[in-house]
């Protein structure tokens, strides 16, 4: 399995759900309409950029390296759910 690094802590196929693309529009285009509340600025980002951060599920182990083993479980979980 390959090693993210971009953890979502929204699920991507909840965030297609509120796409402001066309219907026509490839899953790895789609956009969403997304506030930045530290600076006010609104903008469109690509749902697979936005809803989550850099390694959020990994923990480093002692020897230093990160283990993606969580994130790796949740994936299998949502690939199961997702529609």
């Amino acid at each position: 399995m390959s090693n993210p690094k971009y953890h979502h802590i929204i699920s991507q196929f909840i965030l297609r759900h509120f796409s402001c693309s066309p219907p026509s529009t490839k899953k790895e285009d789609l956009e969403i309409i997304r506030y930045d509340m530290q600076n006010g600025a609104i903008g469109k980002s690509k749902i697979d950029k936005i809803g989550g951060e850099n390694y959020f599920y990994s923990v480093t182990g002692k020897d230093g390296k990160k283990d993606n083993s969580l994130e790796e479980e949740l994936s299998k979980i949502e690939a199961m759910t997702a529609p």
